[in-house]
């Protein structure tokens, strides 16, 4: 075999440098692909739960039981006591089913209610596991003037084997 000559080591050595830098790029991307996809990055159903009201009302905790019923820890945001006088769930924003509430948050408190969930007409049930979607309506009322509110959420929540939330701070009065 004939010697080389000096250009043509100069292309075969940035030739090797080449294919060693983008070799070393595909096993980095390739090592951070098999680490997202082993923490479940890439699995929808491993996303956080999302519950979001309007302005004035916060989610604070969600949990969807496999019987369809979900518990919701809510804020009151506003500087003044609402009372909740229905709840309802459902996976379209259309046949929400409203189920009657009776329950005061003070201003700044957090309150836990439960309520069944309904796919289109029928209760909920799913699997463990499984992502529920849906449209959340809480009809409420301002205490001191009497004003009735109804606003609509979303929700997006894995189904869990759990049967109830824990609130840290509750400050409620049933009527």
């Amino acid at each position: 075999m004939a010697p080389r000559s000096g250009r043509q080591r100069t292309k075969l050595q940035s030739a090797v440098e080449y294919l060693t830098t983008y070799s070393w790029a595909l096993i980095i991307i390739a090592i951070a692909t098999t680490t997202f996809v082993a923490f479940g990055i890439f699995n929808p159903s491993s996303q956080v739960t999302s519950c979001s009201f309007p302005v004035g009302i916060e989610c604070k905790q969600t949990l969807m039981s496999s019987n369809g019923i979900l518990y919701l820890s809510i804020s009151n945001a506003n500087q003044y006591p609402i009372k909740i006088t229905a709840s309802g769930c459902n996976t379209n924003q259309t046949g929400i089913v409203t189920q009657n509430q009776s329950l005061v948050i003070l201003g700044g408190s957090t309150a836990a209610i439960s309520m069944q969930c309904y796919s289109g007409s029928s209760a909920f049930a799913g699997k463990i596991g499984a992502l529920f979607r849906g449209s959340l309506q809480l009809n409420y009322t301002e205490t001191q003037t009497g004003t009735p509110h109804v606003i609509y959420g979303q929700l997006l929540d894995k189904v869990s084997s759990a049967v109830s939330i824990t609130t840290s701070v509750t400050t409620t009065t049933t009527i």
